[in-house]
């Protein structure tokens, strides 16, 4: 399955548990996801470099930047939403 098709449907389970986000920080946040499921890593630059290949991974690296500096951080189920999605029964 291509990158892209991961990414869409990836978003869409995640639409429904990131309420507040428009269409294009889903899509970031299903690509970043899976680029840190790719790598196995959680450093930015790795995970800039995973993501889309035809975007230099500068410009990756700073809408990763952006997105993080500007995201409302005050919601607290999206780890919730994650473990659920992927199955994995938490404490």
């Amino acid at each position: 399955m291509a990158i892209r098709e991961k990414v869409k449907e990836l978003s869409r389970e995640l639409k429904m548990g990131l309420k507040g986000f428009n269409k294009s920080r889903v899509d970031l946040v299903a690509l970043a996801v899976i680029s840190i499921a790719t790598v196995g890593s959680i450093n930015l630059k790795e995970i800039a470099h995973g993501m889309l290949r035809e975007v230099k991974t500068s410009s990756n690296y700073r809408r990763l930047q952006r997105f993080i500096a500007q995201a409302d951080w005050t919601w607290v189920n999206l780890p919730k939403f994650l473990i659920n999605l992927l199955g994995i029964e938490g404490p």
